[in-house]
């Protein structure tokens, strides 16, 4: 990688207009803190990805979405989770329509694989938290995931909730990841079931360039306009401010938190 907080892209020089990889008309542009991640996707590492360029906004989706403020809980990828009496056991249901974007479909099996990288491999991220509180977790059907809790814990299904930026889990799908090692394993390009495939992560042109899937599995509830988000590298506070105002931006000077 390279290139400077103080030195803009070079795709973003402009004369008179945006130039951009894509048609403007049919792009959202996103300005973003520096990175450093260009190649990786792997979220079990350190520095492995870099989810505030697109990835967990546009690839990336979670099994429930909550508003804390209202309470109001919006089923994704799960329909529901229910506990057994004493709180050992949860049974995750899952959405019968997902596929991942290589149109694979995404079932139990994926949750509980990568669940399982987690209690198997003590140095991945998430491996900590997961080993303290899951003894197992098994697929008891396509859509039924069964989570063997270590004690009781009536507040597990928190895991589940995207609140602010993400759940608790990060779920990849096995056919890619399976005899991988996930230690280095870069799962470049990410396969996620967002509506959004990453077309370009450029080093030179400091962007991450995603583009509209068509085969997207959940359309009839989300269906985005733009064809192409642009994750750009921000540069300094008064470029952000005249490349807003020339219309060659649309969202500015925005760390990855808000």
């Amino acid at each position: 990688a390279s290139g400077g907080r103080n030195k803009a892209p070079a795709f973003l020089r402009l004369q008179g207009g945006a130039n951009i990889p894509t048609p403007r008309d049919q792009t959202i542009v996103v300005e973003q803190s520096p990175n450093n991640v260009w190649d990786s996707f792997n979220p079990f590492i350190p520095n492995g990805e870099a989810y505030n360029y697109g990835l967990a906004q546009a690839c990336r989706e979670n099994m429930f979405y909550v508003n804390f403020l209202t309470g109001e809980q919006r089923p994704w990828l799960a329909t529901e989770y229910t506990y057994n009496p004493d709180f050992t056991e949860v049974t995750l249901k899952l959405n019968p329509n997902i596929t991942w974007s290589d149109g694979k479909p995404f079932t139990s099996e994926d949750v509980a694989f990568s669940v399982n990288l987690l209690l198997e491999n003590a140095s991945l991220n998430g491996a900590a938290d997961a080993q303290r509180e899951i003894k197992s977790v098994t697929a008891a059907d396509p859509q039924t995931a069964v989570f063997a809790l270590t004690e009781p814990q009536p507040r597990f299904h928190y895991r589940f909730l995207a609140g602010i930026i993400s759940d608790g889990f990060r779920i990849v799908p096995k056919h890619i990841w399976d005899g991988k090692d996930p230690g280095t394993f870069t799962f470049n390009p990410p396969v996620y079931t967002g509506p959004y495939t990453l077309s370009e992560a450029s080093s030179s042109g400091l962007y991450y360039l995603w583009e509209k899937n068509a085969n997207y599995w959940n359309k009839a509830e989300l269906d985005p306009a733009p064809q192409f988000v642009l994750y750009i590298q921000s540069t300094s506070p008064d470029t952000s401010v005249q490349e807003f105002l020339a219309g060659n931006v649309d969202v500015t000077g925005i760390d990855y938190l808000n």
